[in-house]
């Protein structure tokens, strides 16, 4: 339940199965929901049932500031090359699948090294 600004409380519901469309947007990922559901573990009698432990924490699109993100076809529509060249920055690397936020991997490593001159 939640209360409504000038109203009374209202059922809010979400899909019971799968990511949200912006929690499983393409991105750096985050296993925030498993944090809090581990905390909430540990409190006796607070138990949770949670499938989904991570979560969408910056989305590719925002991560390199080429288009707002207020639809779900902003965030899962694929990021062209040309696209790329209209990123505000001087070379873009986006991981060839979403992984943790700030994992440093060997796709991203080798591509970091092969810009230093």
């Amino acid at each position: 339940m939640s209360d409504r600004a000038g109203g009374g409380p209202s059922n809010i519901t979400t899909p019971r199965s799968g990511p949200r469309p912006l929690d499983g947007a393409p991105g750096g990922t985050l296993h925030g929901f498993g944090i809090l559901a581990d905390a909430l573990d540990e409190i006796p009698g607070f138990g949770v049932d949670n499938p989904i432990r991570e979560h969408c924490f910056v989305p590719a699109v925002s991560a390199i500031a080429l288009r707002e993100s207020a639809t779900h076809d902003d965030l899962y529509t694929p990021i062209s090359d040309e696209e790329l060249e209209e990123s505000p920055f001087h070379a873009v690397k986006l991981a060839s699948q979403s992984e943790t936020h700030t994992l440093v991997t060997e796709e991203l490593s080798t591509w970091f090294l092969d810009q230093l001159p």
